[in-house]
C-alpha cells in the first residue's frame, strides 16, 4: 500500500466484512429468533446446528469459511503490501465476526474465518492440526470439541515457527490465538454464571467456551440473558 491510511481502509474493510452477521440473519430469517438468546449463545456455526440443525450449520460455516476468512486474503495478497497487512486483514475479519458492529458487537467466535485464512495462506501442516485437534479428537473421539479447538489453536504458531512457515503464517497464528482467547474470556458480554467464583467461571470460559463445565446444562439453560442488548 502506498500510504498508511490506504492501509487502514483496507483494514476496516476486512473488519465490516468479516463483521457480516450470517447466522443471526439466517436464524432471524428463517425462524424469527435471536440466535443469541438460543443454544450456546454464540452468534456462529456451531450454535446454528444446535438450533437449525447440521446441514444449515455446515453451509453457515463454509460461508464464514471461505467468504469471510479466504476471499480477503486472496484478494489482499493478489496486490503488492506488506506482511502487516497480509497478517492485519484476517484478524481483521476475524474480530468483526467476533465483534460486530451490526450486532451491537457481539457475534461469533471466529473459529470458520481463521480456518479460512490459514487455507489461503497455504498453512497445510496448521490446517491439519485443525482437523487433527478440534476434528477428530475434539468432535468424534473426546466429544470436548471447545476445549480441543483451543488446545489446536494453541499449537498452530509453534508448529509454523517449528516448520519455519512464512512469517505471515507464524504472525497470524499467534494474533488469532488471542484474538480468540479475548472473545472467549468476553463471551457476548453476558454476566457470569450465578454462584460461581469469577476466577471459575473465566477458567471455563477460556477452556471450554462457556461458564460452566457442564455442556448440556449450558446449551439448554434458554440463554436468558438480562444484559443482552435488545434487538427490537
Amino acid at each position: 500500500m502506498d500510504t498508511w491510511w490506504q492501509s487502514t481502509l483496507v483494514l476496516l474493510g476486512a473488519y465490516l466484512w468479516g463483521a457480516f452477521p450470517t447466522s443471526y440473519l439466517l436464524v432471524r430469517l428463517a425462524r424469527g429468533m435471536d440466535i443469541r438468546r438460543s443454544g450456546s449463545g454464540n452468534v456462529g456455526s456451531a450454535n446454528v446446528m444446535v438450533v437449525m440443525g447440521t446441514r444449515v450449520g455446515l453451509v453457515v460455516g463454509t460461508f464464514d469459511c471461505l467468504v469471510k476468512g479466504t476471499l480477503p486474503v486472496l484478494l489482499v495478497r493478489a496486490f503488492d503490501v506488506g506482511m502487516l497487512v497480509q497478517v492485519g486483514v484476517p484478524l481483521a475479519a476475524i474480530g468483526g465476526h467476533n465483534w460486530a458492529p451490526y450486532l451491537r458487537f457481539t457475534g461469533g467466535r471466529g473459529i470458520a474465518t481463521m480456518i479460512g485464512a490459514i487455507v489461503a495462506f497455504a498453512g497445510w501442516r496448521e490446517t491439519i492440526v485443525l482437523l487433527a485437534g478440534a476434528g477428530l479428537m475434539g468432535r468424534v473421539v473426546t466429544k470436548q470439541f471447545a476445549l480441543w479447538v483451543m488446545l489446536s489453536i494453541a499449537l498452530l504458531a509453534p508448529v509454523a515457527f517449528l516448520t519455519r512457515a512464512p512469517d505471515h503464517l507464524a504472525w497470524f497464528d499467534l494474533g488469532a490465538l488471542g484474538i480468540v482467547a479475548a472473545k472467549r474470556l468476553t463471551a457476548n458480554w453476558e454476566r457470569p454464571w450465578p454462584g460461581q467464583p469469577l476466577y471459575r467461571v473465566f477458567l471455563c470460559r477460556l477452556v471450554y467456551d462457556r461458564d460452566i463445565a457442564d455442556h448440556q446444562a449450558w446449551v439448554s439453560r434458554g440463554v436468558a440473558k438480562p444484559n443482552l442488548p435488545s434487538t427490537r
